[in-house]
């Protein structure tokens, strides 16, 4: 009886809400309040992720960090326990967006442990990875020749490559232009929802830049074909499938009005305008100038899965590189070195 009366008071509050509105066409019943898009929320958890960033550099040649590091009760526990927090956080997720995952933030810390501070081939690709991605510039926005994005169909057909779809995620949002709080309920239910699709595809390891900037635009005009009503996609491209739980290794597409991602409109959303509608791609340097000696192994790959693997973290790297060495019967540091920086610079650049 009062489940009863409790979802009479609440249908009936919705009803007052919509009242005066004759052009009003049947509400949802309940309102599912939605939070203010994803570009705010990138851009905030990517400031926590550079300031975080910058304090470990200020740090890490501080003595009482070479003597306690991250230890309880020393004075950079809290920042190691920040970035724990920070990789905990769902919104964390949008990093790879940024091209960085909060992950690698807490393995560099966990490698100036190691080395005391010091820099070492680990340290060095994860600051290079970085300083690329925290100066980076943007990528020029490209149009087709109709001037919009809708791939030209012959052409899309005869200069993309093959493919495969490894994972898709969709997921929607209210299309708000200002903040969640300036809205009322009865606007809220109103606003249309956009619609946002992310795939991660993998593409032939000898694929050329223009080939894979076109795969990447094709795959656009075959999923908006699908649907319509989607309103942003991003693409990730990478060679190897085990590398999709990581930011991309070959490229990455947006696309969405002026390239760039939280200009959705509630009248974009509606009636699906997609005129100011452009690509924003971003292709690894690599990609097209891939000598066969500069693929790893499946061996090198092992090496390097073991490296970077949980149970070594915060270990001194003169206690952890002797086993790894054991167990891959590798003789020399150097030899392992090699194979690390060889795997690493394949994939992060």
């Amino acid at each position: 009886m009062r489940k009863t009366l409790f979802l009479t008071l609440i249908l009936s509050g919705l009803l007052f809400a919509c009242q005066g509105n004759k052009k009003e066409v049947k509400e949802p019943k309940t309102v599912k309040v939605e939070k203010v898009n994803n570009t705010e929320k990138i851009e905030r958890i990517f400031e926590e992720f550079k300031t975080l960033y910058s304090e470990l550099l200020e740090f890490k040649d501080k003595s009482n960090f070479k003597k306690y590091g991250f230890g309880q009760g020393g004075p950079y526990h809290v920042w190691l326990t920040k970035v724990k927090n920070l990789k905990e956080n769902p919104d964390s997720k949008l990093l790879i967006q940024k091209d960085v995952i909060a992950r690698y933030l807490e393995q560099l810390g966990l490698a100036y442990v190691g080395s005391k501070g010091k820099e070492t081939e680990v340290t060095k690709s994860f600051n290079k990875l970085f300083s690329n991605v925290i100066s980076f510039n943007p990528v020029e926005k490209v149009e087709t020749t109709s001037g919009n994005s809708n791939y030209d169909k012959s052409k899309s057909e005869s200069e993309q490559f093959e493919f495969t779809i490894e994972n898709s995620e969709n997921s929607s949002s209210k299309a708000m232009v200002k903040g969640l709080s300036e809205y009322s309920t009865a606007e809220l239910i109103k606003l249309p929802s956009l619609k946002r699709q992310i795939l991660r595809i993998t593409v032939p390891t000898e694929i050329s830049k223009e080939q894979l900037e076109n795969t990447l635009k094709y795959v656009v005009s075959l999923r908006t074909k699908e649907d319509n009503d989607l309103d942003e996609i991003i693409i990730f491209a990478y060679d190897n499938k085990n590398d999709i739980d990581s930011f991309y290794t070959f490229g990455k597409l947006i696309w969405a009005p002026n390239g760039e991602l939280g200009n959705i409109t509630p009248e974009i959303a509606k009636n699906n305008i997609r005129d100011n509608y452009k690509f924003d791609i971003d292709i690894k340097g690599k990609v097209g100038n891939i000598k066969k000696t500069d693929i790893p192994s499946k061996r090198e790959l092992e090496i390097y899965n073991e490296i970077m693997s949980e149970k070594y973290w915060g270990m001194q790297e003169e206690d952890f590189l002797p086993i790894v060495m054991k167990k891959f019967n590798i003789k020399t540091e150097k030899e392992l070195r090699d194979i690390h920086l060889k795997v690493m610079a394949y994939k992060l650049f």
